[in-house]
């Protein structure tokens, strides 16, 4: 893997200093309505995290590792940034997959990110004591809904093959989760999404049931929107998805929370509240 400059990494407050800060964002069918095409994701996920490493965080991702993609700018941007920085307590990217998605690393870049990158693929089998445990020990009732609670309760145990991808990505969701203390949540799809609802929606979910700090950006519409506007379109697309009950009930739960919400999709403003 070749170094880039690291004149970004140059040196500055650290505020963040062990910071965990979550970043979820993913492409959203309001997309085109608003101009905005899909390149924004990744252009935008990569400045985010450069800019929260430089200010002395560890950024936690549930990117998988492409050629050129978010995973390998990021990776790159820390190996720049810790050779100007020094050693770290711990490492400044955390990444989570779900099964069975592996990073597609050589031996040689897994050698030199060890120090770095922490990646591991999650399934549903590592962590389903952890998720009935944090349901249990919830401050507040959870109402799932009849179908929603058929699938949590009555179907994971047995986990079926067609719906074995959809525990292993709430399981993926729930681990990257558990790992931040702050989580920022951007666009997401409403409809043909993996899993049993949006990503977006469902680590906003699991986020302010650990009582953590959940930051909204609605300048991508799609999911985040609807976290934040219960009679947005977005939210009646959800709500209306009789395929993924599970949806549905953690959007209406989220309407008892009060995240904080960031209307532009400037990276200042964004990280104005998350530095918060």
């Amino acid at each position: 893997m070749n170094k880039s400059d690291p004149h970004t990494a140059e040196v500055m407050p650290r505020p963040l200093e062990g910071r965990r800060i979550g970043i979820s964002i993913s492409e959203s069918d309001d997309l085109p309505a608003l101009g905005l095409g899909n390149e924004i994701v990744n252009g935008l996920t990569v400045d985010l995290a450069r800019r929260l490493i430089a200010l002395g965080a560890s950024v936690v991702l549930g990117h998988n590792w492409r050629t050129g993609g978010v995973m390998e700018a990021v990776a790159r941007f820390a190996l720049s940034y810790k050779s100007q920085s020094g050693p770290t307590e711990q490492p400044l990217i955390f990444n989570y997959l779900a099964f069975p998605d592996e990073p597609s690393l050589s031996e040689s870049d897994r050698k030199e990110l060890e120090s770095i990158v922490s990646v591991r693929t999650i399934r549903w089998t590592d962590c389903e004591p952890d998720i009935f445990r944090a349901f249990g020990e919830a401050s507040r009732p959870i109402d799932f809904g009849q179908y929603g609670k058929r699938i949590i309760v009555d179907l994971a145990k047995s986990s079926p093959q067609d719906l074995r991808r959809g525990f292993d990505l709430a399981a993926m969701r729930f681990t990257l989760t558990q790992k931040c203390d702050t989580h920022l949540v951007i666009g997401g799809r409403t409809m043909d999404y993996q899993g049993f609802a949006p990503g977006i929606i469902e680590e906003a979910w699991w986020t302010i049931l650990f009582g953590k700090k959940l930051v909204v950006c609605s300048g991508m519409g799609g999911a985040a929107g609807a976290i934040i506007a219960p009679d947005s379109p977005q939210a009646e697309k959800v709500m209306s998805d009789d395929f993924h009950p599970l949806a549905g009930a953690y959007l209406n739960d989220l309407y008892s929370s009060a995240p904080s919400v960031v209307s532009e999709l400037s990276v200042e403003a964004i990280l104005i509240s998350l530095v918060g």
